[in-house]
């Protein structure tokens, strides 16, 4: 017995099947377009095994994974270039508020080869954009060596040997320069140049002192320069600004490419979903039992829903003997709730704790009742109240979300009218002191800042 008629757990039908296997497909579309069919899985019995679709599924699961990139790199992408652009084009990637017929999944599956043609050229716009960024941190890095010498003024290659003298460039730590100053041999000469915390140094001197100049190098942490080109340190930072310049450019122009693709984003969002399905598929299929040529599949379908479904089968799958029974003690249906009404807009207060046992009486009266009575005690604010519900109300009228993606707003907009009257029984409106003898004053129960006694009894009387 119910306790109440706006109380109801629906009653559930066990749903047994055996069909052959060549209107497997056929029964999953038939399941997925009612959308009131959970397949569950089935035991074995005498000469059957449960089939392994793990070639299917790892295929699907790839081309999910190339969506998937496709989706992310769209998304990244058309960020930067909206920070580049004043004017950056429009793209939505939040989740549509629409429903899905099963035939735009089957349209949009069967342009697949086109769709994924369009994500190789994203492929390979990424690999470009990967090459880039690779080569700027090198050409950045270069520039970062080539500054510590930007005081040198003389090219690279001028810096060798000649038959009688030696000349060598690097760097010396800050600390180690006076050192090396006080004890360079009297056949050298050093040109130190400013620097932070390393120091430039040009020696040139006799080969008769190369010796003790090489010990003394290597004594004061000396670092040999690198570069042997045919310019100044200085000349080769200006072609790496101008390579960074280049890159930037080309990066740049490598983002507009990307905008061809926005119009592919909604279709993207669509055969994701369905690799999706087609994977929660082949786990169904992995949990159904097969012979040769028949397999058998169980499910639960709500009462009022089984002979509908019963009856499209039968139409559809001429090869499928399909029954529903009640279900036994021993098994567990599961559980879902048809609240009518604003009851309904707060199941999902219900379901964040765990929704009740097929068995259990549902508590969504009481929940919604009660939540609706303490979210108004607590904010007790007629005046935002007012604001909420209007909000709230409004986005519902507004957004038209579909299925159940508006309860919460609806929720959220009754809860502001429990709001108002918690609010106008206390007083409260925007936190105004209310003058005697308003019409507000009037219609107000009592101020709980005031007969703080008074509010503690309610809130234990209310709990």
């Amino acid at each position: 017995k119910r306790f109440c008629p706006n109380m109801s757990i629906v009653k559930m039908k066990k749903m047994s099947l055996v069909a052959h296997k060549s209107e497997r497909s056929k029964l999953m579309r038939i399941f997925l377009k009612s959308g009131c069919v959970e397949l569950t899985e089935t035991p074995l019995c005498e000469l059957t095994n449960y089939p392994s679709d793990v070639a299917k599924r790892e295929t699907l699961e790839s081309k999910r994974l190339k969506v998937s990139f496709a989706l992310t790199f769209l998304k990244e992408t058309l960020k930067e270039e909206a920070r580049l652009e004043k004017d950056p084009p429009k793209a939505n990637f939040k989740k549509e508020n629409r429903l899905v017929a099963v035939e735009e999944y089957e349209t949009v599956a069967r342009e697949e080869v086109e769709i994924f043609s369009e994500i190789t050229g994203m492929e390979k716009i990424n690999a470009r954009l990967l090459d880039i960024k690779g080569e700027k941190s090198r050409v950045l890095a270069y520039k970062e060596q080539l500054h510590v010498y930007h005081d040198v003024e003389i090219p690279f290659s001028l810096i060798k040997d000649s038959e009688t003298a030696f000349m060598v460039a690097g760097t010396v730590p800050e600390t180690k320069v006076a050192f090396l100053q006080e004890n360079l041999p009297e056949l050298c000469e050093a040109v130190f140049y400013d620097g932070d915390k390393l120091r430039p140094v040009v020696i040139c001197g006799h080969k008769e002192a190369k010796s003790e100049t090489d010990s003394l190098l290597a004594s004061s942490d000396f670092v040999r320069c690198p570069f042997t080109f045919d310019a100044t340190a200085a000349q080769e930072e200006e072609d790496a600004e101008r390579k960074i310049f280049q890159l930037d450019k080309e990066r740049e122009e490598t983002l507009k490419k990307v905008t061809q693709y926005i119009p592919l984003i909604g279709t993207l969002k669509v055969l994701y979903d369905y690799y999706t399905i087609e994977i929660d598929k082949c786990a169904i299929t992995e949990r159904s039992p097969h012979t040769k040529s028949a397999f058998l599949m169980e499910g639960w379908v709500p009462s009022d829903k089984a002979e509908k479904v019963k009856a499209e089968v039968e139409d559809k799958s001429k090869r499928t003997e399909i029954e529903f029974r009640d279900p036994t003690d021993e098994e567990v249906p599961p559980t879902l709730t048809k609240n009518i009404g604003p009851v309904g807009a707060f199941e999902g207060i219900t379901d964040m704790f765990g929704p009740p046992s097929y068995r259990e009486q549902d508590p969504n009266l009481f929940v919604a009742l009660f939540y609706f009575l303490f979210f108004g005690i607590m904010i007790s604010d007629a005046g935002y109240g007012i604001l909420m519900a209007i909000a709230c109300f409004a986005a519902v009228k507004i957004l038209k979300p579909v299925k159940n993606s508006g309860k919460m707003l609806l929720m959220f907009g009754f809860c502001g009218i429990s709001t108002v009257i918690w609010g106008a029984l206390f007083g409260g409106w925007f936190g105004i002191t209310l003058p005697e003898g308003s019409f507000f004053e009037k219609i107000s129960w009592f101020n709980p800042l005031n007969e703080p006694l008074k509010m503690f009894m309610l809130a234990l009387g209310m709990g």
